[in-house]
């Protein structure tokens, strides 16, 4: 459950109708490694997170760790960033599973507040918004918790980056480009079309669910990808042509 790298996986979506920046997402524990999981956050105003940060707090509210933003990061309106574990390892520096509390702040100064897991209510210390939903060692792998137009819910597809599952009413997938198509998707042969109406070349880049970039390459005209080197699962894809930008997820059987 470590996750104290922030990766910049600013994928365009749809505004969210809630809130200015807040916490979107969490993913704290399943049946799997710890790889996967991490927090995300959205904005429905351009902000620059110099001097954000994330503090996590254990069961009894006591402060245990500081992720601080990276100077000069800037996440757009409508963009996801997740911040999540790429390496090392410090058993003293990992997300709690049983039950803890997320802070995002800017400066001292609370913006947003989560509390996971099963130890109810929540330390006093701080005002947290209270989570109905949890995470366990036996929640499937690919899934998280997600803020919805219709609260918090749990079990669903984690879109690290991305925003909120396909089906839920903010899942809007971002496609600036005229006539996008990614396909196969599901894809089981390896090999991936991206094509739209122009010949342009595209810039075409995959990350895992754990928001490792596992591809990227710049693509011709009618060129098909091969993406044999990837494992089953679901990956996030994000297509730039001429300065627009097409986001899709993609599943690999």
């Amino acid at each position: 459950m470590k996750f104290f790298y922030v990766l910049f996986i600013l994928l365009l979506i749809t505004t969210p109708s809630f809130g200015q920046v807040q916490i979107s997402e969490i993913h704290y524990d399943d049946s799997g490694a710890d790889s996967g999981e991490g927090i995300e956050i959205t904005t429905s105003v351009t902000t620059d997170l110099t001097g954000w940060s994330i503090n996590l707090y254990d069961s009894v509210g006591t402060l245990y760790y500081t992720f601080n933003f990276p100077n000069s990061t800037i996440i757009n309106t409508g963009e996801y960033l997740w911040v999540s574990y790429m390496g090392g390892s410090n058993p003293d520096y990992a997300i709690k599973n049983v039950s803890g509390g997320v802070v995002l702040l800017n400066g001292s100064t609370v913006v947003d507040t989560l509390w996971y897991g099963t130890s109810t209510p929540a330390p006093s210390t701080i005002s947290y918004t209270q989570l109905t939903v949890s995470e366990n060692n036996s929640t499937s792998n690919g899934t998280s918790i997600q803020l919805t137009d219709s609260g918090w819910i749990a079990g669903i597809s984690a879109t690290p980056g991305t925003g909120p599952t396909a089906g839920l009413t903010l899942s809007v997938v971002k496609n600036e480009i005229e006539n996008f198509a990614m396909y196969p998707n599901p894809v089981s042969n390896a090999k991936l079309n991206i094509s739209s109406n122009s010949w342009a070349d595209k810039h075409v880049e995959i990350y895992s669910i754990s928001g490792q970039k596992v591809f990227s390459k710049l693509v011709k005209y009618k060129e098909v990808l091969d993406i044999y080197n990837l494992n089953k699962g679901i990956y996030l894809v994000r297509i730039e042509e001429e300065g627009k930008i097409a986001t899709r997820k993609l599943i690999v059987n």
